[in-house]
């Protein structure tokens, strides 16, 4: 039996550009996942002390990347924080919102991972703020707008597991909640 070589031929043409479409297909698939996952995944980490602008001192442990903070009711903002470690026994850290004037003893969600910070030196926090009320370390219901002034804090311990509730140093700062 005779095979037609003109037939061969268009099958394995046919093959490679059907294959070289699949793998541009499955490439621009994994692209546009990944681009959704990190536009859902703004996850706070560690930032350097000079994209904060400002140096956290012993007499000024704990210092924010700007004065005031903009974000609009029901969306995040992320800030950086700094903080310096003049504690003998603390050597993780987090960041915190402790209050907010004129928000009734509520406050703004702020998301934070801790950090070891050895004593005497100083490390940048990029954290997440959200227009939202800290509802037990979730979003609750939109806070309303206005101009806020808000008191941050950094808190301690001698593990990851450890930091505690007392805030060792804190700092204010004008957070405005705009629709």
């Amino acid at each position: 039996m005779r095979l037609n070589r003109k037939a061969s031929l268009e099958i394995g043409v046919n093959t490679i550009v059907i294959l070289v479409i699949a793998m541009m297909l499955l490439g621009l698939g994994i692209g546009f996942v990944k681009n959704l996952f990190d536009k859902m995944n703004k996850v706070p980490e560690a930032i350097s002390i000079p994209e904060i602008g400002q140096e956290p001192t012993s007499t000024d442990p704990i210092v924010l990347a700007q004065s005031g903070l903009s974000i609009k009711s029901k969306q995040v903002e992320q800030v950086g924080i700094g903080v310096y470690n003049k504690w003998d026994d603390a050597t993780w850290f987090t960041v915190g919102i402790t209050s907010c004037t004129g928000l009734g003893g509520e406050k703004p969600l702020l998301e934070a991972l801790p950090q070891a910070i050895g004593r005497g030196e100083a490390s940048g926090f990029l954290v997440n703020v959200y227009g939202n009320m800290d509802d037990g370390g979730e979003k609750g219901e939109p806070l309303g707008e206005g101009t806020y002034i808000c008191n941050i804090a950094a808190f301690g311990g001698t593990s990851e597991t450890s930091i505690g509730d007392d805030a060792l140093a804190s700092s204010q700062f004008k957070l405005v909640i705009t629709g």
